[in-house]
């Protein structure tokens, strides 16, 4: 059950990779949630994973896929931010142009 439950995790975070890919981060926050949900089943200490090794290269796995998420995230943030620097910029523009064109 363990083993099975990991491995729903690690295709949750698969697909939130592909979201985050698509700039889909509501869908991928929404599957953050359900994601969530199963790691603490998962990890709740009851009973032990099947094959050891397996769930610790799943766990590797979904480690690797976090970091490539954050690192989507973090690039999605910075173009947004470059986007709202420029619009930004583009109103004072007009802001001047109105001003001195009277």
């Amino acid at each position: 059950m363990k083993d099975d439950l990991l491995e729903q995790v690690l295709l949750l975070t698969r697909q939130m990779r592909e979201q985050a890919q698509q700039a889909a981060w509501e869908e991928a926050e929404r599957t953050e949630v359900q994601r969530s949900r199963l790691i603490a089943e998962c990890f709740d200490g009851e009973e032990a994973f099947g094959d050891q090794m397996l769930a610790a290269n799943k766990v590797q796995e979904i480690i690797r896929l976090d970091t490539e998420i954050m690192a989507i995230g973090d690039r999605s943030r910075d173009e947004i931010r470059t986007q709202l620097n420029r619009l930004q910029q583009g109103r004072q523009v007009a802001k001047a142009y109105r001003r001195f064109s009277r």
